[in-house]
């Protein structure tokens, strides 16, 4: 998945951010969970996460920013990547379980996430 944002290997080269309004807050998971160290900002905006699915991988301890790539080979150390998430606290669109359960996926994958309640 993801298409061409796996093809650079150096990630100080390829910076990116993705950001979703309103049913655009389900893309923006679904782009978390490809967990690559390029992707360095994301945000929603009044997001619904309605039907995201997190796959367990089994591995506990995996983070954004492992410090070897396929072949083995040492690559930078990235901080994980930024989320902001910007609810509105009385959109009927967005339950308060699909919201922890974003929450939970992001805190999972060791993104520094905050949550701007308006």
């Amino acid at each position: 998945g993801g298409g061409g944002i796996h093809k650079n290997n150096n990630p100080h080269q390829q910076k990116l951010a993705v950001m979703g309004f309103c049913l655009g807050g389900h893309p923006v998971l679904e782009v978390a969970k490809l967990e690559n160290p390029a992707i360095r900002a994301l945000a929603t905006f009044h997001g619904v996460f309605d039907g995201v699915v997190d796959v367990d991988t089994g591995d506990d301890d995996k983070t954004l920013s492992s410090t070897s790539n396929e072949s083995g080979t040492a690559k930078a150390y990235l901080p994980p990547a930024e989320v902001l998430i910007c609810h509105g606290v009385q959109d009927p669109f967005v339950s308060d379980e699909s919201l922890e359960k974003a929450l939970a996926l992001l805190q999972k994958r060791n993104y520094r996430t905050s949550l701007l309640q308006l």
